[in-house]
C-alpha cells in the first residue's frame, strides 16, 4: 500500500506548477482525503493502514498537516521539492526533474546531428527551442514529452530529412520503425514536425520523397516523348496517359504540339477537361500538390510553352500555386481562380487564415491573385472555392469556363 500511495502522490506532483516545472520553492500541497481516494484508499481497514503509513512517513519523505483544533486528524500532505528525488528513488523511478534534463538533452545533442544544407540552421534553431521548451516545461508539441517517443519521433524526422530517394510510404515505415503501419498513424505529427524543423520549407511527408503511392501522373492532349527508342505521341490516345518521373527523366525531348499546357488540381474536372478531345490544351493532373514527376515535367516544358495552373480557389489550392512556381521556376499562370462567394457563407478556419496571412505576406502570387486572397479575408467567407463547383466546361476551347 506503500508504493500506491506514493505513486498517487506523484501522480499529483506532476500534474501541479512545480511538477510540471520545477520553478516553485513552495511545498507542492494536496488534501489528504483527495490523495487516499487517488491510491484506492478512501475506506475501512486501507484507510486506517495508508494514514499509519503517512504517519511513518512524516518528516522522512512528506510533512503531515494537521487540524488546528484537533492535532490528530491529518488534513493535507505537503511535499517540498527538496524530496523530490527522494520519493522518486523511492519509486524507482526518474523524477519529472530528471526527465526533463534528459529531454533537454535529447534536442540539444540533436541539433548538432547533420542535415542537409538548406536546413541547418531551422533544424538547430527548432532544436535549440525545443530544448529549452523541455527543460522548463513548457508546451513541446508536436513532440510528446515522453522522452521514449520523443526520442523516436526526432530520430524519424532526423532520417526524413536526410532521405535521398523517392519510396512509398509502407516501406519508409518499416526503415524508419521496423513495421509498415506505423509512419501512416503519424503522419500528421510527422509533417507537422518537419515543418517545425525546417521553418515550414517541408510541410508534407511527399515533399522528402515519401509516396503514398507510386509516382506517376495523368497527362492527355497534344505531346510528344522522344526517348532513345522512340517517339510516343499522345495524339494518337484518347484517354489519359499514366506516366512516371523515371520516364520523364528518360524523355530526350518534350515536344508540345499546341502552345499551352494546363495543371490541373482535381482529378474530377480533370475528366471533365478530358471529355472535351480538346486539341488546344495539354492537360496534367496534379491531385493536389505537385509531386516530383509533375516538376520535372514542367521543368522541361519548351521554354516557350504558356503554362496555367487551375486549382482551387481557396487558401490551400493558392498555396499549391505558389508551390508549383517554387519547385519548377517556371512563368506560371493562374486561371479560373476568382473568390466566388457563397449562398451560405464557407467560414476560414484557422488554418485557412494562418496560411492566407502566408501568402499575403509573401511575394510567390501576382496582384490578382493576392487580391482574391484578400477578398476573401476582408468577407471570412472561401466561398466556392472547389474547381468542381464550376460545373461541366461550358465552352469547347480555351479558356472552357466562361
Amino acid at each position: 500500500m506503500k508504493r500506491e500511495l506514493l505513486l498517487a502522490l506523484a501522480e499529483a506532483f506532476e500534474r501541479s506548477r512545480g511538477g510540471r516545472t520545477g520553478l516553485t520553492a513552495r511545498a507542492f500541497s494536496i488534501p489528504v482525503e483527495a490523495l487516499l481516494r487517488a491510491a484506492g484508499c478512501a475506506d475501512g481497514t486501507r484507510r486506517e493502514t495508508a494514514l499509519q503509513i503517512l504517519k511513518e512517513l512524516d518528516g522522512e519523505l512528506v510533512t503531515l498537516r494537521r487540524a488546528h483544533r484537533d492535532p490528530a486528524t491529518i488534513t493535507r500532505i505537503d511535499l517540498d521539492p527538496a524530496r523530490e528525488a527522494d520519493l522518486y528513488d523511492e519509486l524507482g523511478e526518474p523524477s519529472p526533474t530528471k526527465r526533463r534534463e534528459a529531454l533537454a538533452e535529447l534536442f540539444a545533442t540533436a541539433a548538432r546531428r547533420d542535415v542537409p544544407k538548406e536546413d541547418r540552421q531551422a533544424w538547430i534553431k527548432a532544436c535549440q527551442a525545443f530544448s529549452s521548451a523541455a527543460a522548463s516545461g513548457a508546451p513541446l508539441a508536436p513532440f510528446p514529452r515522453d522522452l521514449a517517443q520523443a526520442k523516436r519521433l526526432l530520430e524519424a524526422a532526423h532520417k526524413l530529412l536526410n532521405w535521398r530517394e523517392e519510396s512509398l510510404a509502407r516501406f519508409a515505415s518499416c526503415v524508419l520503425f521496423g513495421n509498415s503501419k506505423t509512419l501512416e498513424n503519424l503522419r500528421g505529427t510527422l509533417d507537422r514536425i518537419l515543418a517545425a524543423v525546417t521553418q515550414e520549407r517541408v510541410t508534407d511527408l511527399r515533399e522528402v520523397g515519401i509516396l503514398d503511392n507510386p509516382r506517376v501522373f495523368a497527362i492527355r492532349g497534344p505531346v510528344s516523348f522522344h526517348f532513345p527508342e522512340g517517339i510516343l505521341d499522345l495524339r494518337l490516345l484518347r484517354a489519359p496517359m499514366s506516366f512516371s518521373l523515371v520516364d520523364v527523366q528518360r524523355a530526350v525531348r518534350i515536344e508540345l504540339h499546341v502552345p499551352r499546357v494546363c495543371t490541373v488540381e482535381n482529378t474530377a474536372t480533370f475528366h471533365e477537361l478530358g471529355k472535351l478531345q480538346t486539341l488546344d490544351t495539354v492537360f496534367v493532373c496534379t491531385e493536389g500538390y505537385v509531386g516530383s514527376a509533375q516538376i520535372e515535367l514542367v521543368r522541361r516544358l519548351p521554354d516557350d510553352a504558356d503554362i496555367f495552373h487551375f486549382g482551387d480557389s481557396d487558401p490551400a489550392g493558392f498555396d499549391i500555386l505558389r508551390d508549383l512556381r517554387s519547385k519548377s521556376d517556371r512563368t506560371i499562370g493562374s486561371i479560373h481562380m476568382q473568390h466566388r462567394p457563397a449562398t451560405e457563407p464557407v467560414p476560414l478556419t484557422d488554418t485557412d487564415l494562418a496560411l492566407l496571412e502566408r501568402l499575403l505576406a509573401g511575394a510567390d502570387l501576382v496582384a490578382s491573385e493576392r487580391s482574391v486572397l484578400q477578398t476573401m479575408k476582408n468577407s471570412g467567407d472561401k466561398g466556392r472555392f472547389e474547381q468542381e463547383q464550376l460545373g461541366s466546361p461550358r465552352l469547347a476551347r480555351w479558356p472552357y469556363y466562361e
